[in-house]
């Protein structure tokens, strides 16, 4: 095929990418001039790249002109057993290796042979370059490879009997610390990635498989990418990879660095933890997507509605949601930040921030400025902000004050307002059902833990907010809490839920991380408070989520000044 012709159907292939598949076809013959080899060329490889992206062993998007290898046949020292699966660019096989020196299961990767000559063979070997330099516990190893008799590049990996992350999590129905734990051991392969100068691209809970006795191993390194220098990455056209985990300027085809797969890996833990990813983009066409992904926030992973029933068993993730609330909310929507600049600054951090939740310490995620948010907010809502300041010229500087603390005290009102709200469910805890009071009652302390932490401090970062009604606010929660005690004592979750909220009253009185009422003596009181009311019963008090819970409450006394005053 003339070096023209291959340019061209290369052009073509990467702008086509960009579209909806129903658009792709339209688009390639409107610009290949006719030709329809260009045209066929253009559309097998547009087919095998939307099935290279949904993972390891994806079925291919059209029929194979014939097998790659026979059942039987030996390639090298490995006797071919039977195809495991395939995706856009190659097929895999479950192979034997059985000679004089050893014998033991492998997965032999070879590529499929309508590509041998196409621009996707570049990607295989690719993959097999970079696979060839890793040596990790947590990443699939490469240990031969090759070229068939007929010249089909391949390589051989170490075959991982193993689920997908989530898959493993579902059937296992792992616990909140298991599923973190999968996750960190997922971080420190990516760290090691980054450490040798490789970006993954195309991190997904199907190309993290976890084996029988809970070791990850990453695959699919099909679109990853060999960075020089800095470990980062220029592209010309918007990689193949999976739009649910893609993250904005990867899906805008700006500048990638560690920070893209710092943003998939916060997608996979979202995931892994509510049942859900964090934006919604079924359905929609590429602008729609592209918009999304990029300006639109996710919701808080506590306040996820969650999976259908039947995608949880047991309605596991529904239990867990609560523990969310916090610090594993802040953590990840820092994982999912817009900019790049402002994710984890590593995959390591990343992971160090689930461990310093685990083990009941503060959160580099909860440390971020409230200035910013309160300009974020600014720049979000523009035409809000100019009428605002139309109005404020208007009544002058001394209007302005008042105006400005006028919106302050009705933000603290409508805290006050929700907190009625709960209050008035007080007498349903005691005639319903005990779950069904125990769920109410979970909801009902995760909503007002969650707008104290949300909301408070940026309320607090100005000496006009009127921090005699924030007080106000803090007392009429002690007092709800304290007529919760009995019910809540009965149920560990709800408990924890009890425990988080107390806390969350505490940092709003003193925290060294962000504004608060600066009254550091009655902080440790409260704190007090939680851990005797976390403390009651024995038999609670062991209980791990109630023990992760009281660990942070010790961690925020441990910090406050006045706790070690004599």
């Amino acid at each position: 095929m003339a070096d023209s012709t291959q340019r061209l159907i290369r052009e073509l292939f990467d702008g086509a990418s960009e579209l909806p598949a129903h658009q792709q076809q339209a688009w390639v013959e409107a610009r290949a001039g006719g030709n329809p080899q260009v045209i066929a060329s253009v559309m097998r490889l547009l087919n095998a790249a939307s099935s290279s992206g949904q993972g390891f062993l994806a079925e291919p998007a059209f029929k194979r002109e014939k097998p790659a290898l026979e059942e039987g046949m030996m390639i090298g020292p490995y006797r071919v057993l039977r195809e495991l699966g395939s995706g856009g660019m190659g097929v895999v096989y479950l192979a034997m290796r059985s000679d004089e020196v050893y014998r033991r299961m492998a997965a032999v990767k070879v590529i499929r042979p309508e590509l041998r000559a196409n621009p996707l063979k570049d990607r295989f070997l690719q993959e097999r370059d970079i696979l060839a330099r890793l040596d990790h516990p947590n990443i699939a190893r490469i240990v031969d490879g090759g070229a068939t008799p007929n010249g089909l590049p391949y390589f051989v990996m170490d075959y991982i009997d193993g689920q997908p992350l989530d898959e493993f999590c579902r059937l296992r129905r792992a616990t909140l610390d298991e599923r973190l734990n999968l996750f960190r051991q997922t971080c420190e392969a990516v760290q090691y990635l980054h450490d040798n100068k490789v970006l993954h691209r195309d991190l997904k809970p199907a190309n993290i498989l976890v084996t029988h006795n809970g070791q990850v191993k990453l695959l699919d390194f099909g679109v990853s990418k060999l960075a020089t220098g800095a470990i980062s990455s220029n592209t010309t056209a918007m990689p193949i990879v999976t739009a649910g985990y893609a993250s904005p300027e990867q899906i805008t085809s700006k500048k990638v660095t560690a920070a893209t797969d710092i943003y998939s890996l916060g997608v996979v833990l979202y995931e892994l933890l509510t049942g859900v990813r964090p934006l919604k983009l079924d359905g929609l066409s590429l602008p729609e997507v592209l918009n999304t992904i990029t300006t639109q926030d996710p919701l808080k992973p506590s306040t996820q509605p969650g999976p259908p029933a039947d995608a949880d068993p047991g309605r596991l993730l529904a239990t867990i949601r609560p523990r969310l609330a916090g610090d594993l909310d802040a953590i990840l929507l820092m994982a999912l930040r817009k900019e790049p600049e402002r994710r984890y600054n590593s995959a390591r951090e990343f992971g160090q921030d689930i461990a310093n939740f685990q083990n009941g310490r503060s959160v580099l995620a909860r440390k971020e400025s409230t200035v910013y948010r309160f300009t974020r907010t600014i720049r979000r809502n523009a035409w809000q902000t100019a009428a605002t300041a139309i109005l404020i010229v208007g009544l002058g500087i001394g209007g302005s004050v008042s105006y400005i603390a006028l919106q302050y005290r009705n933000e603290v009102k409508s805290l006050q307002q929700e907190l009625n709200e709960v209050k008035s469910h007080e007498a349903s805890y005691h005639t319903l059902d005990p779950d069904k009071a125990h769920a109410l009652m979970r909801t009902d302390l995760t909503r007002i833990s969650t707008d104290l932490e949300s909301k408070t401090p940026a309320l607090l970062q100005s000496n006009l907010a009127p921090k005699g009604l924030t007080k106000q606010l803090v007392q009429q929660s002690l007092t709800y809490f304290a007529s919760t005690q009995p019910t809540a004592s009965n149920d560990p979750a709800t408990l924890a839920a009890l425990g988080r909220a107390y806390l969350a009253v505490a940092q709003t009185q003193w925290s060294p991380d962000h504004a608060s009422l600066n009254e550091p003596s009655a902080a440790v009181d409260t704190c007090k408070l939680a851990l005797k009311s976390l403390t009651a019963k024995t038999t609670m008090s062991n209980n791990p989520e109630i023990k992760q819970v009281i660990g942070q409450i010790t961690n925020q006394l441990e910090q406050n000044p006045a706790a070690h005053q004599f």
